[in-house]
């Protein structure tokens, strides 16, 4: 997934990590709701372009490339690894870089969507705090190389906590932000791959204030899914169930 930029240090993804993400996350379902959006925002008959940020090995690009023949699709990845499981397509393009140097690698490109589909809670840094301002760069640079009425989506898993709004999140963020083997292996079994590096996810209330602070407006927000941990887990976190949305917004 996503490594370093050149201003500032993000955590990084071991090998045997990134192999959680040679997979392919779109469930149908999900696709039905993602492309019910597209098709809602976009002219398919016309040609397209989108930009995948995190994309990977490309299943999500290699769909939208067999469903829509004027698609063309670029991927971003900061991971050689992931993109070299890529399958060749004259509309399917590379870009081998992380979403914190968006602007750098981009230049004066402009896409009708850019697409971040569980990516953002990985850009992950020192702290929560420098961790959510990583967040809000990226979207505003990504808000930059829209093209005119276009999208960026966003596909999150977001903790809405019982009490206290943030604490699932920061509580999460911490646990998964130790480096101690002993500790991150035994946070690696409870289901949180990126233990040891840290993973930054967000609730409703975070993620709609990151995207209206970097000067977007929010079109669309559908539920994909709902996942109900078990309740020793649900009491330790003190979280709702986590929320698969699939967010559209728009520059404002």
């Amino acid at each position: 997934m996503l490594r370093k930029n050149i201003n500032m240090e993000t955590k990084v993804l071991e090998d045997n990590q990134l192999e959680h993400f040679n997979t392919d996350l779109m469930l149908p379902c999900y696709w039905e709701v993602f492309l019910s959006v597209l098709e809602r925002n976009i002219d398919s008959n016309k040609s397209f372009s989108v930009l995948d940020v995190g994309g990977g090995i490309g299943l999500f690009a290699d769909k939208l490339i067999s469903m829509y023949p004027n698609a063309e699709v670029t991927i971003l990845d900061n991971s050689e690894y992931l993109l070299s499981q890529n399958k060749q397509h004259a509309r399917k393009h590379f870009i081998h870089g992380s979403a914190m140097d968006l602007e750098l690698l981009l230049a004066d490109k402009s896409y009708d969507i850019i697409s971040f589909n569980w990516v953002l809670h990985h850009l992950v840094s020192g702290s929560r705090a420098t961790s959510m301002d990583n967040i809000s760069m990226v979207l505003k640079e990504a808000a930059r190389h829209l093209k005119d009425n276009g999208y960026i989506s966003i596909i999150e898993n977001l903790y809405n906590g019982i009490i206290i709004d943030s604490y699932p999140t920061k509580l999460i963020y911490n646990l998964t932000s130790i480096s101690f083997k002993p500790v991150s292996s035994l946070i690696r079994k409870v289901g949180f791959n990126t233990a040891g590096v840290g993973v930054n996810f967000m609730s409703e209330k975070i993620i709609s204030k990151l995207i209206i602070g970097a000067g977007l407006s929010i079109n669309s927000s559908d539920a994909l899914d709902c996942w109900y941990y078990n309740l020793f887990v649900r009491l330790v976190l003190m979280t709702k169930p986590m929320k698969i949305l699939n967010i559209w917004c728009q520059r404002v």
